[in-house]
């Protein structure tokens, strides 16, 4: 996790930068393999309706929607946050060091930051039900449980 702040911030450290795309490589590998979820649905609506490059879509809806889905992804969850912080983690403390990543990468921790605009919401969540990735979430979710998620970013 610090070597994304150092690629960022220092990017002349080849060995941050190398430790960050093999990170990338593995993490292509993992979401080829079990799916994308409703983050991934979502911050597309986002990313084509403010022009927002999707990773950064990715980070400002991901700790929201990982508070929405950790009713059933609780033990993933800590299991993640050890990985980020090499210390064991609740769930809830997961998604706090997740942020914390976000954060320390300077990137947008609020949608409006982005120009998201609660008008749009409705829209965007029916969009979101009919994409492709939102069929491997791991919690059915609802139009207004969206809505109320793109309110909550």
């Amino acid at each position: 996790c610090a070597d994304a702040a150092i690629a960022v911030g220092q990017g002349h450290d080849i060995k941050a930068r190398e430790d960050m795309m093999l990170a990338s490589y593995m993490a292509g590998m993992a979401f080829s393999n079990a799916g994308l979820g409703l983050c991934h649905a979502m911050a597309h609506q986002i990313g084509a309706a403010y022009n927002i490059p999707h990773g950064k879509a990715n980070a400002v809806m991901l700790p929201q929607v990982m508070r929405f889905n950790r009713l059933v992804c609780k033990q993933a969850y800590s299991e993640i946050g050890h990985a980020l912080t090499q210390r064991p983690m609740t769930d809830t403390e997961a998604i706090e060091a997740v942020e914390q990543l976000i954060s320390d990468v300077e990137l947008a921790q609020t949608l409006p930051s982005l120009g998201g605009k609660r008008e749009d919401f409705e829209g965007f969540a029916k969009a979101a039900l009919q994409d492709i990735c939102i069929k491997t979430n791991p919690r059915t979710v609802t139009a207004a449980q969206i809505t109320a998620i793109y309110g909550s970013a």
